[in-house]
Order: C-alpha cells, then sequence, then structure tokens
C-alpha cells in the first residue's frame, strides 16, 4: 500500500473513533482505581430531565428513506431513531427510538409493519397502528440494506458479502449464503431474489426461494469484467424488467454502467449507457431513471435511452439515501450537505426542504458565546450553529469531500480547514490534498494544494502551524509563505496517528504505540523533540493540556484516564472512567482549570476534579459522543453525538449540589 493510502487509511479511522489504546504502567504509575465518588446508578443523570440540557441541534445522518405503500408517510433513518413524518404536510408523524444504530427501515407491502434493521444485524418488526413491537430476529453481522417480499412473509437482508432470507413472523432463518452482497430486490410477483456475488460478473444470479434453487441467466458480454453495484426490479404491464447498475470501480474511471430493459428469464437487455452514479430509482409511469451522482446532482435518464438526459443541482455534497413513492411523484433525498429534500418529479420543484440533519461532528469548537463551529470527516460543510437557539447560522460548503482539521484565529478572524480527497488516496485524483484559509464569513482567502493532517494557529508568534507524515511546517499568517520546522519521516516506523497540540499551539504531542511505547512532545518554534518513553503492556493516548499547560490527561480505548504533570510528565494519578471498557472518545479542560470533561463511546460525559477524582456530573446520551467543547467562560458544554445532535448543557454553577457529584 503507498505511504499516502496507508496514512490516510488510519487516520480516516482515527478521526472517526477518534483514537485510543489501553493503558501505560509505569513501574511509579499508581494502578487504576475507581473515581473517589462512585458512579452508580443513583448518580445518573438523564439529559432532560433531572439534568436538562439547554437545546437539542440535528437529528442525525440520514442512513435510509423509505415511503410507505401508499405514498402517505416517509421513514427517515437516522442515528439511533426512525422518524415518521407525514408525506403531505412533512410533520413529525412518530418517532422511534431503538438501543443501537438504525441502518435501515423497510415498509410491508400492505403497510401494516415497519422492519427495522440495526447494527449487529438485529432486525425489528413494529405494527405500524399502534408502533408498537412485534418480535425481532438477528443474522449476527452488520446489515446493509433491508427489505420484504411481495406478500410480507419473507424479509431478506445483506450484510457484509452474506445474504439472509428469514420468515418474517417467526424470525427463522430460512436461506443463508456467502458472496451475495448489495442491494435486497424482490421479484414483484414470486419470491425470487436477484443476488450480486464477485466471481459472476457475467451472470445475473437469482434465488427461488420457494426451491432455494440459485438461477444463472447470461448477460451481455460487454459486462464480463464488472460488478454488480445496484438492481431494481419492477413490473411495467406485462414486461417484467431488472434493472441493474453495473460498476467498473476496478479501473480507474470509477464510473458507473446502467443496464436498463434486462429480462429476468433470458437476459436480454435493450438498453446500455455509461455514467457516473451512486444510487437510482425507477419511474416507471414517466418511462425514467434517476441517478445520483458523487457531486450531489440527480440525473435524469430515459429508459429506452431516446431522450437526453437531465441533470439537476441537488445538494453541496454527495446523496446518502434516496426512495421515490409508489406513484412516482414524490422522490425523497438526503445529502452529506445535512439537508432532506422532497422533489415533485413532475416539475422537480423543491417541495419541502429540511437542514435539521447535520452529518456526525468529528470536530466541534465554540467560536463565541453566539457561535459553534462543527465539522466531519464524512462531509464536505463547516456548520455554524447558534448555541442558544439550535440556528443553523451558515454553512459553507467545501469541494473535497474529506476534512481532517479544523482551527480559528480570532485576531485575524480567519479559520483554516484541511482536507484529504479519498479519491485522491485512491488513485483517481492527482491534487487531492487541500489546505484553505478562510474569513470568518466564509470568503476563501487563499488555498494550497498541500497534505495536512492537523492544523492549529498560534497567536504567540502569528502562525498556523501543519503536520503531515513527513513534516511538521509553519505558515506565517500574514504571507503564508511556508517554513518547515521538524522531519517527521524518520520519527514513525508506521502511519502518522493523531497528533495534539497545547492550547497556546506551543507544542504538540505526538503518542504512539509502534514499535514501543512513547509520546514525543515537540516544541512548535524550534522543532526540538522530547521523548517520553514507558516501559508499559500498552501506550497513552488522547492527550489534552490544560489551559495553563501545567497538567496533560492521557485517555485509552479502555476507559482509564491518567494524569500527567505538565512539566515533568510523570503521572500522578490513574483512573477508571468506564466501568464497561469503552473507550474514552474526547477531553475537554474548562477554562478555568479546574475541571474536565471526558466523553465516552459508550454515550457517557463526566464531569470531574483531575486532581481529586471527584465527579461533579455523569451524563448519559443515547449515542456514542464524538466530540465535546467548553464553553469559553465555562457555562456550556456541547455534546456532538455519533447520530449527529448535538446537545448542550449548562455548567455554570457546579459548586451546588448536582447530579452525580458532592457539593
Amino acid at each position: 500500500m503507498q505511504k499516502r493510502q496507508r496514512v490516510y487509511v488510519l487516520f480516516l479511522l482515527v478521526a472517526m473513533l477518534l483514537q485510543g489504546c489501553l493503558p501505560a504502567k509505569l513501574d511509579e504509575t499508581p494502578e487504576p482505581t475507581a473515581f473517589p465518588t462512585p458512579v452508580t446508578p443513583d448518580h445518573l443523570s438523564t439529559p432532560g430531565e433531572d439534568f436538562p440540557y439547554v437545546y437539542v441541534m440535528g437529528n442525525g445522518t440520514i442512513q435510509d428513506l423509505d415511503y410507505s405503500p401508499d405514498s402517505s408517510l416517509l421513514a427517515v433513518s437516522s442515528g439511533s431513531t426512525v422518524t415518521i413524518f407525514s408525506s403531505d404536510s412533512m410533520e413529525v408523524a412518530k418517532k422511534l427510538s431503538f438501543g443501537s444504530r438504525v441502518l435501515a427501515a423497510s415498509w410491508s407491502p400492505d403497510g401494516t409493519k415497519l422492519a427495522v434493521g440495526l447494527l449487529g444485524g438485529v432486525t425489528e418488526i413494529h405494527e405500524t397502528d399502534t408502533w408498537s413491537y412485534v418480535n425481532s430476529f438477528t443474522s449476527s453481522i452488520r446489515m446493509t440494506d433491508l427489505g420484504w417480499n411481495f406478500d410480507g412473509t419473507l424479509l431478506a437482508s445483506t450484510a457484509g458479502e452474506y445474504l439472509f432470507v428469514n420468515d418474517a413472523a417467526s424470525g427463522e432463518n430460512l436461506f443463508a449464503e456467502r458472496d451475495s452482497a448489495g442491494a435486497v430486490v424482490w421479484a414483484p410477483d414470486r419470491n425470487q431474489l436477484y443476488l450480486r456475488a464477485e466471481g459472476y460478473y457475467d451472470k445475473a444470479r437469482l434465488l427461488d426461494v420457494d426451491t432455494m434453487e440459485i438461477i444463472e441467466a447470461d448477460l451481455n458480454p460487454d459486462f464480463a469484467s464488472l460488478s454488480f453495484y445496484d438492481a431494481e426490479w419492477v413490473r411495467n404491464g406485462e414486461l417484467e424488467q431488472l434493472f441493474l447498475l453495473i460498476t467498473n470501480y476496478y479501473y480507474e474511471e470509477a464510473n458507473y454502467t446502467a443496464q436498463t430493459g434486462f429480462d429476468a428469464e433470458t437476459g436480454i437487455n435493450t438498453f446500455v449507457y455509461e455514467i457516473p452514479a451512486g444510487q437510482f430509482e425507477i419511474i416507471i409511469e414517466k418511462n425514467q431513471m434517476v441517478l445520483s451522482d458523487s457531486d450531489g446532482n440527480l440525473i435524469v435518464e430515459s429508459i429506452n435511452g431516446n431522450s437526453s438526459e437531465e441533470i439537476i443541482a441537488a445538494h453541496s455534497g454527495s446523496i446518502l439515501a434516496m426512495d421515490i413513492d409508489i406513484s412516482g411523484t414524490l422522490l425523497s433525498t438526503a445529502g452529506s450537505d445535512g439537508v432532506l429534500k422532497i422533489w415533485d418529479t413532475s416539475s422537480w420543484a423543491i417541495l419541502w426542504s429540511s437542514e435539521g440533519y447535520y452529518p456526525s461532528f468529528t470536530f466541534m469548537e465554540f467560536i463565541d458565546s453566539s457561535t459553534i463551529a462543527g465539522a466531519s470527516i464524512n462531509s464536505a460543510d463547516i456548520f455554524f450553529l447558534d448555541p442558544n437557539t439550535g440556528e443553523l447560522l451558515e454553512r459553507i460548503p467545501t469541494p473535497l469531500n474529506s476534512i481532517t482539521s479544523l482551527a480559528f484565529l480570532s485576531d485575524h478572524d480567519l479559520f483554516a480547514v484541511s482536507y484529504v480527497d479519498q479519491s485522491y488516496v485512491e488513485g483517481y485524483s492527482e491534487n487531492g490534498s487541500s489546505l484553505q484559509i478562510y474569513t470568518m464569513d466564509g470568503v476563501l482567502k487563499t488555498e494550497f494544494t498541500y497534505e495536512a493532517l492537523g492544523v492549529c494557529w498560534s497567536e504567540r508568534d502569528n502562525a498556523l502551524y501543519t503536520w503531515n507524515d513527513e513534516e511538521l511546517a509553519r505558515w506565517d499568517a500574514d504571507s503564508f509563505v511556508r517554513s518547515s520546522i521538524a522531519d517527521l519521516t524518520s520519527l514513525f516506523e508506521r502511519a502518522i496517528p493523531t497528533i495534539y497540540h497545547s492550547p497556546d499551539c506551543s507544542q504538540i504531542a505526538v503518542p504512539q504505540i509502534l514499535p514501543e511505547e512513547v509520546i514525543v512532545f515537540i516544541d512548535l518554534q524550534t522543532g526540538s523533540k522530547r521523548r517520553v518513553e514507558y516501559e508499559a503492556e500498552h501506550a497513552l493516548l488522547n492527550v489534552a493540556w490544560s489551559p495553563d499547560l501545567e497538567m496533560l490527561l492521557c485517555s485509552d480505548q479502555y476507559g482509564s484516564v491518567a494524569v500527567m504533570d505538565g512539566e515533568t510528565r510523570n503521572i500522578g494519578a490513574f483512573y477508571e472512567v468506564s466501568p464497561s471498557g469503552s473507550g474514552v472518545s474526547n477531553i475537554s479542560w474548562s477554562p478555568d482549570n479546574k475541571l474536565t470533561a471526558i466523553s465516552t463511546f459508550d454515550g457517557r460525559i463526566l464531569v470531574f476534579d483531575p486532581n481529586s477524582g471527584v465527579v461533579k456530573v455523569q451524563l448519559q446520551v443515547p449515542e456514542a459522543v464524538q466530540a465535546i467543547s467548553w464553553l469559553e467562560d465555562g457555562k456550556e458544554i456541547a455534546a456532538a453525538l455519533a447520530d449527529g445532535t448535538i446537545l448542550l448543557w449548562p455548567m455554570d454553577d457546579l459548586n451546588a449540589e448536582m447530579p452525580g457529584g458532592e457539593s
């Protein structure tokens, strides 16, 4: 694997999980102990009840959209919830909450049931008249798609490389096969499923569920070296058609080939065209196919290929989900830009648009008491929100698709953002890395083709510092002339991990676990390095300085936190934060140096005194927490959840008796 590919793959995982590993254990390091204030259910605070949050912003990144059979309802899957909207008014009719992330939702053919696919392969079925739970079953693997057969007796799901068919009433597994990935595509009037499989590029593989036999039909020879991406099976009058979206993503072109008019029995196709596309829907009544491309456009193409295509700008980022109602008059789309839209397919006018679905922020920072900024490694946009009302103040679209770092320089009214384009990493582009400088009103000031995995502003010496796997660099904030501060190529045996910087941007910490357990501290002005080695089984990561630089907290993936002296780097205390062993995702210090907020992947936020270990507040939220930020005046804490929701809590009176803490 190329060096840049290796760096990006690791960084992508690091940025999404906010990194962490097992705790270090020096000979003089105390054994991990529980907090002096026991964390028990009696000390547990539930947001909105005994310790209310200020505001809830956003509804989560949308995973799936599905219209009910009568077109009256739209199921929107995001985070751990499914929100049911009325198609006419787009008012919320029902909101279902689940214990884990929702990956797919599918209405039964008669509309009386809703099947919800959850992370881990669990499928729950709910009645739609009372929304009561009916039953559930599991395929034990992460689910990617879910769909009912024509009479509502069977449910098929794809998970990784597997296809599962289950009895909807009993949950009994009737069929399971590997190498059948892709969308769930049932025949409209019989128990026959379309399969996609690597190694069967020149065949349309169909499963007859009644006989459990696999039927293979020859494809056009042009598709012999391609793999199936998506499909849709419809009946158009007397003609039964299987529409296939076939990708040649194996090759550098990364285009998609749509084959239409495929006869399920003979394999004869009537029309073929090539187009870059991501998803597609069929409008039989209008004889049209609607596709989405990677730029967020809708592409409307005639099924028979007799008319030219129509391109409609839909979203400022890629389209994550789309669905069309049974009448073919309504199309819903959800984009990585955090917008849900409903379209009139006769005019392609927007009937309804909501900007309440923000992406799952992995970067979040208070600019001041009236503005909070958020960005995500999974989105191309930067969001500015009012923390008091939840109002979207501004959304700045960016040209590439993966934000790796974000930093603000208040004195210069500037912010810096860095990107690594995924297509560049995969070898399809030569200009996929970018460092951009914006004014606070969203105007692009300057741009560089430069790979920066991290950035920070230093008001102390009027500079922007960046780092990647090769160098630590300094950029003058006025001229933006770059100078190399330190060579990092010899520092790492493997791809570079997450790098943490001190609040004043005077130094950075580079924790490593291979080939040995060390944290390297680098002075940003001189480039001098200081290695702190640990003779331990594991290494400390997630480094966070106190505002006065006199203390550091280092956390790990398994729920432990070490309190380190800022000068000597000795560990003075070692706490077990999460009894369940769930990892620490983020650390944020209060502006007065006295308290620390720690978030975990099991949805907990603890506010405690790092000197005594006394817990002031513990909050429980329904999702993993990816980022937290403390308001500069110490009065509020904001938490970005994995489902895209942002929660804010008041923290201006922690001396009073509060849930989960002491006076």
